[in-house]
């Protein structure tokens, strides 16, 4: 049978066959297809499939599925590996355990297939308002960095039905340039087409009127017509459809129990039946939930496909649209529904199925005093706790809800439900859950054990690890090592909670008791916390002994987390002391093991520490690249932690810095949602500056100010600067913004935090300038700015020399030497172009022409197209992915991740105007062919 022409839908079907040209062209894209159910999505997509075949692509399709919505990255590898003819090669899908433990290096192993497609490609996935969160995840990290591939997505959902999480994954891709069709009801002459087509005449008028009563819903539309042909209540005459009698054919007017009761007890009971199992089900599951042999199964489905209830094409039983299951499903009674669904899930599990793909199931028909049910959903928590941990936690908490207090795992199920929770970021919940479950259901040990690990999370913000530990602290009968323990951990959530001296005195009782306990581990986490404390008050000439120290330990007892950590605070001191190129070393060497050792958690921490670096050494460009990456890799939801929260003010400064608004705006949103949370840490006093930064670089001075004091918990305090991860001339960014809002606390403060740092290093020649130079700049001294330029003269940070060559200008100018300060514009422009601080640039390049001086064009003016565009870093990457590299191949040659790779060829892709690898593959060729010898190097 020919199928009927698609008929309404024009413009969309232009805009696949213009994505399926740019794929052969070597260009991919994204099309987001969204409308209610019955809106005609599900057939754009197969015509998209079908046009993409003819001409030669690869096709790979899947859907959502509200059954099996929690199976990690179900969805999106159902598309790429599965079916003849599929984008990716099926013996390459990556084993349940590896999606399972390792979902951010399989997304990223997705991603180097991708970009060595041999052949134009398209993956279709329907229904997304259903798929698992992983694969919303994935496709939020994955499609705006393969746009230079040539695989077009098409992607169907309907907006009102919905997560917000994929709602936000739909305004990250639309940004991203992805097209966005919207289907809406189709038009009365397409309607006429339509009823044409299938009855095979032009409608006679009232014919048409009843059609127009669908209200152009496709769905409601084909059901009607299929129902006037069955029950022959159209006739056709000379090539015209009569309306024979104006009435709703049964399958419209009837409800859907009493459409099934005219097919039989049979055919009822298989229908409710394939219905509590899914959308589409195989045959031995169908069989075992009727307890039936496949001859009487086999005939039901039959009476089943001819009243088009079942899809006749499946090769599984399907039905033939989700609004017809749901119609079964709610044609039988509540109570009875919960008890199929119940029995679906345990013929699923008896068949096979994991606990993630029934735990949907269960969680709408399960009762309490279900502990089979319980025993399901905990593995479904353990399941997803890598991959989605708020996912995790939900299944847990129901776990509990469901199981008996007989149940044996019901303390580990509290356990770790606790942990979930934490990890999940449900503040409020996590605590009420630990203040009230564990304790009525754990004992006092058990209970300290569990808010221990929590404690020990660092990823989790420092009042919340707090909070855990002194709720522990006050168990009764707490045992020495349990009581040593946690006061050691309790010292580094101090600090992260900006509270160093409680810290301090901390930190003597929890030497006193791993001393009276002997206790190696308590010792080990006394000396990690005892690190942040000498970087919060500054003492950087005691912490590579300490590092020393904490490395001994950790051997002893076998617990190698601190000295891991322990790491990022060697990278510190190399970076508060000016060792910038030492500091760097050690965060790319955290990185490369991160990246060997597959913790996908910690790498783009690592690249914002790394772009932290890179920003003070004045490399104003790659600095942007690595933390543009590190935020796309879709890790960090939100800046908690510090180092993402430090990340998160760097990046906010290369965007000042380049005079990039639209990365401000987003940075400045993301610090926003990021303080809407429910806590309190040193993130905060980070997440602040990103805020009155920008405010100030506005013009905004009184605005900053009260931006900045936000930052604690008494808006009073002038304590506003972070006490780690404090850059070197933090303090002279205050007093500018003091000096601006007349804020006299605030720039005391700062010359006196300035003054402290220095006086404890006093061999440190960077922090000694800083110092200088916050306190010139607050007392206008000219004299102590001098002091400042002359340590300043071999530093490693351009970005601050060139800060305070402009800031040394503006006094001369006032006090009338007018010739000795253009000398130093002339400096700080001479520093501000090789770093990439565009914005900066022409700052001074304006204050020069008001007096009178025009600046040649310099050796580091890049012009903003073009090969010689290119900044060293993003000519390496373009040379490597023309040679064909993936970008993880480029990122392991280059010591990157793949990430910061992504970024410099999206910069590169814009600057030398292509839109694929395959044009910069082509245009490097040309050049070499030309006699250059490649890229500028």
């Amino acid at each position: 049978m020919v199928r009927p022409p698609v008929r309404g839908r024009d413009a969309e079907l232009a805009a696949v066959r213009a994505a399926v040209d740019d794929a052969l062209e070597g260009r991919g894209g994204v099309l987001l297809v969204e409308g209610p159910g019955g809106m005609g999505k599900t057939r754009l997509l197969e015509e998209a499939a079908e046009l993409a075949r003819a001409r030669g692509l690869r096709v790979g399709a899947s859907r959502g599925d509200v059954d099996v919505a929690l199976s990690p990255l179900a969805c999106l590898l159902a598309a790429l590996f599965g079916g003849t003819g599929a984008p990716l090669a099926g013996n390459d899908l990556p084993s349940p355990e590896e999606v399972r433990t390792s979902s951010y290096w399989v997304v990223l192993d997705l991603q180097s297939r991708l970009e060595q497609l041999g052949a134009p490609a398209m993956v279709c996935l329907d229904d997304l308002q259903w798929a698992d969160p992983s694969t919303v995840e994935a496709l939020r990290a994955l499609l705006p960095v393969v746009t230079g591939v040539p695989v077009v997505w098409v992607l169907a959902y309907r907006p009102r039905e919905a997560t917000s999480r994929w709602t936000d994954a739909v305004d990250q891709l639309a940004r991203a340039g992805a097209t966005r069709v919207v289907l809406r009801e189709l038009p009365l002459p397409d309607v006429q087409d339509i009823v044409a087509d299938t009855l095979g005449g032009r409608p006679d008028p009232p014919l048409l009127a009843l059609a127009a009563e669908t209200h152009g819903v496709p769905f409601l539309l084909t059901e009607l017509l299929q129902g006037l042909r069955e029950e022959e209540l159209v006739a056709v005459r000379d090539g015209a459809a009569v309306l024979r009698e104006r009435r709703l054919p049964a399958r419209l007017g009837e409800s859907m129990r009493r459409r099934l009761e005219a097919l039989g007890a049979a055919a009822v009971g298989t229908a409710r039946a394939a219905a509590a199992l899914g959308r589409s089900s195989r045959t031995v599951d169908l069989a075992a939930m009727l307890d039936t042999g496949p001859v009487e199964l086999s005939a039901s489905v039959d009476i089943l496909t001819r009243a088009h209830i079942f899809d006749s094409a499946a090769a599984t039983v399907m039905f033939r649209h989700d609004l017809i299951r749901e119609a079964v499903l709610d044609s039988v009674p509540y109570a009875a529904r919960r008890a199929l669904i119940r029995h679906a899930a345990t013929v699923l599990l008896r068949n096979g199925a994991m606990p993630v793909e029934v735990a949907g199931r269960l969680l709408e028909s399960a009762e309490p005093g279900d502990d089979a049910a319980a025993a399901v959903l905990h593995a479904a928590a353990r399941a997803l706790a890598a991959t989605d941990p708020v996912t995790a936690a939900n299944l847990a908490r129901r776990a509990l809800t469901l199981s008996t207090a007989a149940n044996p795992d019901r303390i580990a199920l509290v356990a770790e439900t606790a942990v979930l929770l934490h990890v999940g970021g449900r503040d409020a919940a996590a605590r009420d859950f630990a203040n009230e479950e564990m304790r009525r259901l754990l004992s006092p040990q058990a209970e300290a054990e569990v808010r221990l690990s929590v404690a020990r999370m660092y990823s989790l913000p420092g009042d919340m690890r707090l909070q855990m530990g002194e709720a522990a602290l006050e168990l009764p009968g707490l045992d020495a090592v349990q009581r040593a323990r946690h006061l050691a951990v309790m010292i580094v959530s101090l600090v992260a909670s900006s509270q160093v001296e409680r810290a301090i005195a901390v930190a003597r009782d929890a030497q006193a008791a791993a001393a009276k306990a002997d206790d190696a581990v308590a010792r080990l986490y006394v000396e990690f916390g005892l690190l942040a404390v000498d970087e919060a008050a500054h003492h950087y000439d005691r912490l590579a002994k300490r590092l020393a120290r904490i490395h001994a330990l950790a051997a002893d007892t076998g617990d190698f987390v601190p000295a891991q950590a322990a790491e990022w605070y060697r990278s510190t001191i190399y970076a508060h002391t000016g060792r910038l190129d030492e500091a760097l070393a050690v965060a790319s060497d955290g990185l490369r093991v991160a990246t060997r050792d597959k913790q996908g958690w910690i790498v783009p921490r690592w690249d914002f520490w790394r772009g932290w670096i890179l920003l003070q050494q004045g490399q104003v460009t790659d600095a942007g690249a690595v933390l543009e990456g590190a935020f796309a890799s879709g890790v960090v939801a939100s800046a908690l932690a510090i180092p993402d929260a430090a990340g998160l003010a760097a990046l906010s400064r290369v965007a000042i810095h380049t005079g990039n608004l639209t990365l401000a705006g987003w940075c400045a949103d993301f610090a926003r949602e990021s303080l809407a949370q429910e806590y309190y840490n040193e993130a905060r006093r980070q997440l602040v500056s990103v805020l009155a930064g920008q405010a100030l670089a506005r013009g905004d001075a009184a605005g900053a100010r009260r931006e900045l004091r936000a930052a604690n918990r008494d808006p009073d305090s002038p304590e506003v600067l972070p006490v780690l991860t404090r850059e070197v001339g933090a303090e002279t960014h205050l007093v500018r913004l003091a000096l601006a809002a007349r804020d006299e606390e605030l720039g005391a403060v700062a010359v006196r935090q300035a003054r402290q740092r220095a006086e404890r290093n006093p061999a440190v020649g960077d922090v000694v300038a800083a110092a200088a130079h916050a306190e010139g700049l607050w007392r206008g001294d000219i004299e102590a700015l001098r002091t400042a330029q002359e340590h300043y003269r071999e530093t490693a940070r351009p970005m601050a020399r060139a800060s305070l060559e402009e800031d040394l200008a503006k006094h001369l100018l006032t006090a009338g030497a007018a010739e000795e300060a253009v000398a130093h514009l002339n400096t700080a422009l001479e520093l501000y172009l090789p770093a990439g601080a565009t914005w900066d640039a022409q700052r001074v390049r304006a204050r020069l022409r008001r007096l009178g001086v025009r600046r040649r064009v310099l050796p580091d003016d890049r012009p903003a197209s073009g090969w010689e565009s290119l900044s060293p870093s993003e000519l390496q990457v373009v040379n490597l992915v023309a040679r064909g590299l993936s970008n993880r191949d480029a990122a392991a040659q280059l010591f990157l991740s793949p990430h910061t790779i992504s970024t410099h060829l999206r910069r590169a892709f814009a600057k030398l105007d292509v839109t694929s690898r395959y044009e910069l593959a082509r245009l490097a060729s040309e050049r070499l062919r030309d006699g250059a010898t490649g890229p500028r190097e």
